[in-house]
């Protein structure tokens, strides 16, 4: 489905507000298709925990949605990927351009730069816990968004977990809308992800 469909589930600015939300992957699956592995909106095993501080989920956002997958490859390949801003373009087609702008090792308070269909995008790394955690977030056209990152090593593979928020106007606007969006985002964005991760680790 082309950006300028995905638009369309939204009313006037609405649907480019969504689109440059954080997060939000341009939707190369059939709307609804979930890849083969994927779950959506099952538990990330999340919780509102003092050690996170700002960094996680807004629970009283009106569109919060989850997604995980079981990627088999090393957790050190996936997160060196998945971390690596500035080669996200290289294996997520939506993608124009991303850079991290913030000098040095991605840390609490990076700041990285990223374009998705001529729409641009700054986002604020909350949280970083090697291997185990990632959290962004941030404002883009009315819209407050945090996006959480976990990897949990299992026997089969690393289950790769994603839960993002939305929250502010353009949402209110559209939630059935605005959820559908995120979650096929979500769902696009992990099979992206193991696609990189597995070929990367049969190299």
């Amino acid at each position: 489905m082309s950006p300028a469909r995905v638009a369309r589930f939204l009313p006037g600015r609405v649907g480019a507000a969504v689109m440059a939300m954080i997060g939000v992957l341009a939707l190369q699956t059939a709307a609804g298709a979930t890849p083969a592995g994927a779950s959506v909106n099952e538990s990330c095993g999340s919780d509102r925990h003092p050690r996170h501080g700002d960094a996680e989920i807004d629970w009283k956002a009106p569109v919060i949605a989850r997604s995980r997958l079981l990627i088999k490859a090393p957790v050190k390949t996936i997160w060196r990927i998945q971390t690596d801003i500035d080669n996200w373009a290289t294996w997520q087609p939506e993608l124009t351009s991303a850079s991290l702008v913030t000098p040095g090792k991605l840390r609490k308070g990076s700041v990285f730069h990223w374009v998705i269909e001529h729409l641009e995008i700054t986002s604020t790394v909350r949280q970083v816990r090697p291997l185990r955690r990632l959290v962004w977030g941030g404002p883009a056209n009315g819209i407050t968004g945090v996006h959480v990152w976990t990897f949990t090593p299992t026997k089969k593979g690393v289950l790769v977990c994603t839960e993002e928020s939305w929250a502010g106007k353009p949402v209110d606007a559209d939630i059935p809308g605005a959820q559908k969006l995120l979650r096929q985002s979500l769902v696009t964005w992990l099979q992206h992800l193991k696609e990189a991760s597995e070929a990367r680790a049969a190299q």
